[in-house]
């Protein structure tokens, strides 16, 4: 066979399959662009959390500083939250605390938003205030700027809708096991689009 009838007949290929497969790439480009094939659902993430888990359908994250998740007591005995810490893995820096703990959350700009720990409603949970969670029993937490106010509370710095983010949330609690209680720590790390 000649090579020349056999380059002709692969350039007729390419003529007629490489037009076609240019128009399908451009009119997918245009429609991923114009947002057609977005699923409508943010992919939300955790590690951690072995012993109290989180929800992943209850958890959020908005862009103007709002967190808020459900977290289930696994443990297999009754405990006590006594705070929520959350910190932006990418910059290092804590975003918010929902009670005023003893060392890294005792600033204004990390605890002076509103936060609703367990149904309770508050601009400021201070040190011994908790709330009860029984075995099996979820606890909603949900901190930021619930109030509306100037304090942009859990709000990562430059963070718009659709940004991904990569938090840290660490959970403290009391457990009592035969008369006698130890504070205990859980935490774990969220990844997925801010709201």
């Amino acid at each position: 066979m000649d090579i020349g009838v056999r380059g002709q007949g692969g350039m007729e290929y390419l003529m007629t399959y490489g037009w076609a497969i240019l128009v399908v790439a451009i009119v997918g480009i245009v429609l991923w662009q114009l947002g057609f094939l977005k699923s409508g659902s943010t992919s939300i993430t955790s590690t951690g959390f072995i012993k109290i888990k989180p929800q992943l359908s209850a958890t959020s994250l908005t862009a103007t500083g709002i967190f808020t998740t459900v977290f289930t007591n696994t443990l297999g005995a009754d405990l006590t939250v006594t705070g929520v810490k959350v910190y932006d893995l990418n910059s290092g820096s804590l975003l918010c605390c929902s009670h005023d703990i003893p060392g890294d959350c005792m600033s204004a700009g990390v605890i002076g938003a509103a936060s609703d720990l367990g149904g309770k409603n508050h601009m400021q949970l201070n040190a011994g205030e908790s709330v009860d969670v029984s075995k099996g029993r979820n606890v909603k937490v949900e901190m930021g700027n619930l109030a509306g106010g100037a304090v942009t509370a859990c709000m990562i710095a430059g963070g718009e809708a659709d940004d991904s983010y990569n938090i840290r949330v660490v959970l403290l609690y009391d457990l009592d096991l035969g008369g006698a209680t130890g504070s205990h720590t859980e935490l774990g790390t969220f990844r997925g689009t801010l709201e």
